[in-house]
């Protein structure tokens, strides 16, 4: 059966505070277990006889580990709404070569991914073999920490409106909306043609966009043959090629940081295009090879 609908998955996690219910546990990485009545009996969605479990948990619970009361009883009585505790977790990905794609900007290489008004905000560090590491501080518009990630490992301990953290262990979206803060992070291992396919899509995506919402820029003098197909084509190219140039390994990871960034300014990081305060920066370039600052907005 296909994963329930995005409202039902929210419903779910928020009840259980965004961690496994069962005594002890808490983990922030979920799955829904269906109990009454259970799949076997009849495919459903309905959240009343539903539970967002870890993937540990939930295996005990189709063995029959829990009753429905107690079933009921997690639903209402969570681990982390009883004691308060924070959300952690940790991403396994580890290579030699991170990609980071933000803003429709490819960086590969760059200690200092992102700088947010002049304050670090996503940077790499690397571990005894050599691996890249993901480091981020996510501020909320206060000035405070939401998110702080340190090698891979993150920890969150502010009120949130929503944690989605697969169990896949590829993706975590965090939003706390009374700080303006939502961030999406995702891992993709790909070889270096599907990285050179995703290049030409985001560069196909920055220059519809660019159409779209400055038209005056790309039809300007010295502009003319902008958004034209053999235009289009050659920008990607020349995007692959810088990119691949650098690339020394096959076995590629591709980090994806997506969000709307609150403090110390209003910023908009999509896949295909940043936008800073009220203005729009359209991007869509490669940082390969540079030990210095990657992004800086």
């Amino acid at each position: 059966m296909s994963s329930p609908p995005e409202r039902i998955r929210w419903t779910l996690r928020s009840e259980v505070s965004f961690g496994c219910p069962v005594e002890g546990c808490g983990k922030t990485y979920l799955s829904y277990h269906h109990f009454d009545p259970p799949l076997r009996v009849k495919r459903h969605d309905n959240p009343e006889g539903m539970v967002a479990l870890c993937l540990e948990h939930h295996k005990a619970a189709d063995q029959g580990a829990f009753s429905d009361e107690q079933l009921r009883e997690l639903k209402k009585n969570p681990y982390l709404r009883k004691t308060g505790g924070d959300h952690r977790g940790s991403f396994l990905w580890r290579r030699k070569q991170l990609v980071l794609l933000a803003g429709g900007n490819f960086l590969l290489g760059s200690k200092t991914l992102l700088t947010h008004g002049g304050i670090r905000v996503v940077w790499l560090s690397t571990d005894t073999e050599d691996n890249e590491l993901l480091n981020l501080d996510l501020y909320g518009s206060t000035g405070n920490i939401i998110l702080c990630m340190r090698d891979n490992d993150w920890l969150t301990d502010v009120p949130l409106d929503d944690l989605e953290c697969r169990v896949s262990g590829h993706y975590m979206k965090i939003v706390a909306a009374r700080w303006n803060i939502w961030l999406s992070i995702r891992f993709d291992a790909l070889n270096t043609n599907e990285l050179a396919e995703k290049v030409k899509e985001i560069s196909d995506r920055v220059n519809s966009y660019a159409m779209k919402n400055m038209p005056e820029v790309l039809t300007g003098p010295g502009a003319s043959l902008l958004g034209q197909e053999e235009m289009r084509e050659l920008e990607a190219n020349m995007m692959i090629r810088g990119l691949t140039q650098f690339i020394h390994y096959d076995d590629i990871v591709l980090c994806t940081i997506e969000g709307d960034l609150a403090w110390p300014n209003t910023a908009t990081l999509r896949e295909d295009h940043m936008q800073y305060g009220k203005g729009s920066i359209i991007s869509g370039c490669i940082s390969a090879g540079n030990a210095g600052a990657g992004i800086s907005i």
